[in-house]
């Protein structure tokens, strides 16, 4: 056998990898490519009200009415808060922590997302994290479940108003990968349990959600074959579970 022949295996293998990548990379544009389409059309209300009151401003300063700009500008700096609220969401799912083929152990997912969550809080949260992982978990396909656990821990946070109990659990169901968070936050009604996942609706106080995140979440679920599933929690607060399919998806961990 010649060098070649043994470096074979190498290539085909990288090469499988490789192709991995490129698919993985082309579902996750697609998804970002729906996304952009409906944040373009939401962009364009707060757009046409700030070009409608800078005109405005501009007559009234050419008038000599110094004090009605004031009020324009300040509905602008609201429609620009928008604005940017929406253009952050899309950077934070465009981001990755692993490679989109890469498997890793679903607990090291969630205890990176709980590391980025917990960083944005200044004096430090006072979340306590309750860890229930299940044995015999296997690694998952990373994809893109760093940003659907991330947006999961900040939504219980913010939920929580950075001060409450979070209880993240792991276990192998109905031939599925369950990573489920439940908080102790201000949860949602029963009848919204369907409707939260619908881009652009939200339950927080005007200004401080877009009401993207949960359809991100549902979005890059479906494209796995997976799931999100949302409910109030039991005395308060809210579970949300994720579920992703074993076959495809999941590796059982070498245990030598």
């Amino acid at each position: 056998m010649n060098a070649d022949d043994r470096s074979r295996p190498d290539v085909e293998n990288r090469d499988e990898r490789s192709l991995e990548e490129r698919l993985a990379e082309a579902e996750r544009l697609a998804s970002l490519g729906r996304l952009m389409a409906r944040v373009a059309h939401e962009l364009n209300d707060p757009l046409d009200g700030m070009l409608r009151y800078v005109n405005m401003s501009i007559r009234c300063l050419r008038d000599g009415q110094a004090d009605r700009p004031v009020e324009y500008l300040r509905r602008c700096r609201e429609a620009l808060i928008r604005m940017a609220q929406l253009s952050g969401q899309l950077l934070e799912f465009s981001r990755r922590s692993h490679s989109r083929a890469e498997f890793v152990n679903p607990e090291v997912l969630v205890e990176e997302a709980l590391r980025g969550i917990e960083m944005r809080f200044t004096p430090p949260a006072a979340v306590k994290v309750v860890r229930d992982y299940g044995r015999d978990v296997p690694e998952i396909r990373a994809g893109n479940l760093y940003q659907v656990f991330s947006n999961i821990i900040k939504n219980a946070f913010d939920a929580m108003d950075a001060e409450g109990e979070l209880v993240v659990t792991t276990r192998v169901e109905d031939k599925m990968v369950t990573v489920a968070f439940a908080d102790t936050g201000c949860g949602f009604a029963e009848d919204d349990a369907e409707r939260i996942f619908e881009p652009f609706f939200t339950t927080k106080p005007d200004g401080q959600g877009t009401g993207l995140g949960l359809a991100i979440c549902r979005e890059i679920m479906e494209r796995c074959g997976g799931k999100i599933i949302g409910r109030p929690r039991e005395g308060g607060g809210s579970v949300f579970t994720v579920c992703i399919p074993m076959t495809g998806n999941t590796r059982a961990v070498d245990s030598r």
